[in-house]
């Protein structure tokens, strides 16, 4: 947040203002019931490498951030679909279309938001598991430049 404060009086964030940015997009939300637990996650695309891009199958750009959903009870991922939405600082509303990649054996939940930094997404996601079972997940991550 600071170094949104800080880019809009027209000064460029310090590194270790764009580290704290990183750093907060990427943790985790988290939300459980029972033994289910969901986490989200928001990351900047800009700075993915090519094998994490190509695992997620996605195109780093500038303008978007990769959302990440994992379900999992105990230790086992659980299948589910995703749904959401995304909103900006301006109110902007983008729907988040996921998909489900395998990574590594265990199924993850991936869609792509557009957000233009220094911002603000604001995320509403809705799981569903196959046993019946619903989780809202509500968060927000600061995203850097």
């Amino acid at each position: 947040m600071l170094a949104l404060l800080v880019t809009a009086c027209g000064q460029a964030p310090s590194q270790a203002e764009v580290a704290a940015a990183a750093t907060n997009a990427a943790m985790p939300a988290r939300a459980t019931t029972g033994e289910l637990e969901v986490l989200g996650s928001v990351v900047p695309t800009a700075g993915l490498s090519a094998p994490v891009a190509t695992r997620y199958r996605i195109e780093p750009a500038r303008d978007r951030a990769l959302v990440l959903v994992s379900v999992r009870r105990g230790d086992a991922a659980t299948p589910a679909r995703v749904r959401g939405e995304a909103r900006d600082l301006r109110g902007v509303r983008q729907v988040l279309e996921f998909d489900a990649v395998d990574v590594d054996g265990a199924t993850e939940y991936v869609a792509t938001a557009r957000v233009e930094g220094p911002d603000t997404l604001r995320l509403d996601l809705r799981v569903a598991t196959d046993e019946g079972e619903r989780v809202n997940l509500r968060f927000s991550r600061d995203i850097g430049r």
